[in-house]
């Protein structure tokens, strides 16, 4: 009893490390919509500005293109990036467009030669994508990450 107790504490530890932040859920989650083609469902995920300038349809068909590309959501290395891992004038450039909000980006692999940076802001009841950014990866390697 005494050697299985430690390794019971331990347990949690190791599966805090499995979830993936609430901002990758909340990208995951749009592209699970965009797969099963729900344009409703889609549209909740978005800001109404963003909504403005894409339609729930198109944005529906592009990001489920985007999952069949890469053969399902787990496939598409979704990952939240930290301050420190992007660059200063990248991390300016968002401060300046949205504040001091609660903002978090993610990035999607859309294929094998780019990415789709996301921008979600948390809202009062929910995260809220509100920006993204189609590159390729030597731009993403440039102008992103540090």
């Amino acid at each position: 009893m005494k050697k299985i107790l430690p390794i019971i504490l331990c347990i949690p530890l190791l599966l805090v490390g499995c979830l993936s932040p609430t901002s990758v859920k909340v990208v995951a989650d749009a592209y699970e919509a965009a797969i099963v083609e729900d344009d409703e469902l889609v549209a909740r995920y978005f800001s109404e500005e963003y909504l403005a300038q894409h339609s729930a349809e198109e944005l529906t068909q592009e990001m489920a293109e985007d999952v069949r590309n890469r053969y399902g959501v787990n496939m598409m290395n979704l990952k939240e990036l930290r301050n420190k891992e992007m660059q200063d004038s990248y991390l300016k450039e968002v401060e300046k467009q949205y504040g001091n909000d609660d903002w978090h980006i993610v990035v999607a692999q859309t294929n094998d030669q780019e990415v789709v940076v996301w921008t979600i802001i948390r809202g009062e009841a929910s995260y809220i994508l509100v920006n993204s950014d189609r590159m390729s990866f030597d731009r993403y390697n440039e102008e992103v990450i540090s």
